[in-house]
């Protein structure tokens, strides 16, 4: 990739980054918590109840408080085994922590569908369209960032991440070689779009 091409790549990410962020901007204070429905009953205390364990020394095996008491590591909601997030809700502040956990995955998400979008249309060597390409790829990764079920789903950090890394995943099954390479892949759709 070229000097010029890679700049405009980046401005178009740039931009991609800052619009995902737009529904979460008020997220990102230092002292209020974001609460809407299921935050604030079931994830702001495994959050806070996360961050005691660890920061006490001890590890999270076990939780005393659900359900007169339940294993931890086997409860998906806890996030224990995904190390992003959880490094994510060990930064210093519990109400920073939390807030970028449930902020985070947008942008994420529009990255790594503006990533995988760029691969997919990448034009082949030698012509002229690479604006375009990057353009059409900052268009679709807001478009799905923004979509009514990846916004609705802050609610629930556990699903928020997990759709947020599945760009990343798509990003990593396309052959740089081929633009059409995913359409063989055993990930793509079995059938073809309605032209």
């Amino acid at each position: 990739m070229d000097e010029p091409s890679g700049g405009r790549a980046r401005i178009w990410l740039l931009i991609v980054v800052l619009l995902s962020a737009a529904p979460v901007f008020r997220l990102f204070t230092l002292h209020r918590i974001f609460f809407v429905r299921d935050l604030s009953f079931f994830f702001w205390s495994r959050h806070l109840w996360l961050r005691h364990t660890i920061f006490s020394g001890q590890l999270p095996w076990w939780d005393p408080y659900v359900a007169a008491g339940q294993s931890a590591i086997a409860d998906a909601l806890n996030q224990l085994l995904m190390p992003l997030t959880l490094a994510v809700r060990l930064l210093p502040s519990d109400v920073v922590s939390f807030n970028l956990w449930v902020a985070l995955p947008l942008p994420i998400a529009a990255s790594g569908m503006f990533v995988f979008l760029r691969r997919y249309l990448e034009p082949d060597p030698g012509t002229r369209v690479q604006a375009t390409t990057d353009a059409s790829a900052a268009l679709g990764a807001c478009v799905f960032a923004l979509s009514g079920p990846i916004v609705s789903m802050l609610n629930t950090p556990n699903l928020s991440w997990s759709v947020a890394l599945l760009p990343w995943v798509m990003a990593a099954t396309v052959d740089r070689s081929s633009p059409l390479a995913l359409r063989s892949s055993p990930l793509a759709p079995r059938s073809s779009p309605v032209v």
